[in-house]
């Protein structure tokens, strides 16, 4: 075995024992692997399995998100996965194992990729940072979609990279096929064929548009990144009249992200405003019916944004902030069951609304809470220096291609997000910072050495 081959078995290990760790407290029980959305990826699962449709019920529903009969809201991986699997409420083993082992590859991919990019050094330090990452040892033993997300995620950029440095049809197709799995698991990821098709179409310094061929291997993953989208909007359109890929963006925008707006505009409990938006939606779907569900969910939210400029700018870089530094503490909590009821459904970002929520929040913190919470945003930090320092040296180092496809990587994965954000949307693209911190920690990294 080669001097490689053992660092990157190692790192394999380590990410592989701490994500198993977690199993030795929660056991795979259920109330402490499932979070508010796992019991509907179940639900949808089991129709999956027993009726073969991807249907949330018999009949149109009085879900506000998704009142057809016909699932929009989710894209139907993961249900797919937890179908395949037999997952229920009380077996839920196979699948913490299964993501547990798509953490280890992660690890693995994040390796291959800076040693693609860069050097052994830098993909020692990358896979390192990813082997740790509190967020991915958490969702790994969740039922939630990231980690399968980000796997595919991750795949796909290894791959597009690879056709990059040796332009082959083959690679190309993998990439899109690999996007179209993560479109498949969650929607966001629709179209990021276009940053990594670019990134293929560009030569790696960044001053030419390359020949033909790789045009056209460039242009074959888009087109295969785009098959699903496409055809599942195709679906959801015919069954429903909903012309998209997913409503979910649009939802979370006109009643999540609006009443956390106008809660801090008005100095109110996000609780109260979401209740007023909730009720407001429902009555406007009732008056409209669902085949006008986009003007029903603008007609709750009013012009909020409009109407509050600067609570809304405020509210964007809390969000932002919330993204890029926060943690997964109440669900770490859960899973090792320690804190309170209340410590594990309530957010710091949520208690900081409002300076009275804050104090109390802190106050009734534990010891060990506040030192999840340190050693979380510290790790967070000290990533995103280093990548920072990392961007920096790509610059100075002319290699634009590759600063173009870290920065449109996390614009899009931003601006996918913000409308929701928490620490968790950071999942998918953690892979990105831990390579890029890599190369800030590194003294000197080479152009890529190859996998």
């Amino acid at each position: 075995m080669t001097s490689r081959a053992k660092l990157l078995s190692f790192l394999i290990a380590v990410g592989l024992s701490l994500r198993l760790a977690p199993a030795l407290r929660h056991g795979f029980a259920f109330e402490r692997v499932a979070t508010a959305d796992s019991q509907e990826y179940l639900d949808l699962s089991e129709r999956l399995r027993r009726l073969g449709t991807f249907t949330a019920s018999d009949e149109p529903t009085n879900s506000l998100h998704n009142p057809w009969p016909y699932e929009v809201f989710r894209t139907p991986g993961y249900p797919l996965l937890l179908a395949f699997l037999d997952s229920r409420a009380a077996s839920l083993a196979p699948l913490i194992l299964l993501q547990v082992l798509f953490g280890g590859a992660i690890v693995a991919l994040t390796f291959c990729l800076a040693n693609l990019w860069f050097d052994q050094q830098t993909a020692a330090f990358a896979g390192l940072l990813m082997a740790i990452d509190p967020a991915h040892v958490i969702y790994a033993n969740l039922v939630m979609s990231d980690i399968p997300f980000a796997f595919a995620v991750a795949a796909a950029f290894l791959s597009a990279a690879d056709t990059a440095a040796r332009p082959r049809l083959a690679t190309a197709l993998t990439a899109g096929l690999f996007i179209c799995m993560a479109t498949a698991i969650r929607p966001i990821a629709g179209l990021l064929g276009i940053p990594l098709s670019a990134y293929v179409l560009v030569a790696e310094n960044g001053t030419s548009i390359a020949n033909t061929r790789r045009r056209l291997i460039a242009g074959a993953l888009l087109l295969v990144s785009l098959l699903f989208g496409v055809a599942w909007s195709v679906r959801n359109e015919r069954l429903t009249g909903y012309p998209g890929l997913s409503n979910a963006y649009s939802y979370n925008a006109q009643i999540v992200a609006s009443s956390k707006v106008e809660a801090r505009a008005r100095d109110l409990s996000l609780e109260t405003v979401s209740q007023h938006r909730l009720e407001a939606a429902a009555a406007a779907l009732n008056r409209l019916g669902p085949q006008h569900w986009g003007a029903a969910m603008r007609d709750a939210s009013g012009d909020v944004f409009r109407r509050y400029p600067l609570a809304t700018t405020i509210e964007s870089i809390s969000a932002l902030a919330e993204m890029s530094f926060g943690g997964e503490r109440r669900y770490l909590l859960n899973l090792l069951d320690l804190g309170t009821p209340e410590a594990r459904t309530t957010g710091l970002a949520d208690a900081g609304r409002q300076l009275h929520r804050l104090t109390a929040f802190l106050d009734r913190t534990s010891a060990i809470e506040l030192l999840f919470l340190i050693t979380q945003l510290m790790l967070n930090l000290t990533v995103w220096v280093y990548f920072s320092v990392g961007l920096y040296r790509l610059v100075r180092q002319r290699r634009w291609s590759l600063v173009f496809l870290v920065v449109a990587t996390l614009v899009y994965f931003y601006a996918a997000s913000i409308v929701v954000a928490t620490g968790r949307m950071r999942i998918p693209f953690t892979f990105l910072l831990a390579i890029v911190a890599a190369a800030g920690m590194t003294r000197r990294h080479p152009e890529g050495q190859g996998f």
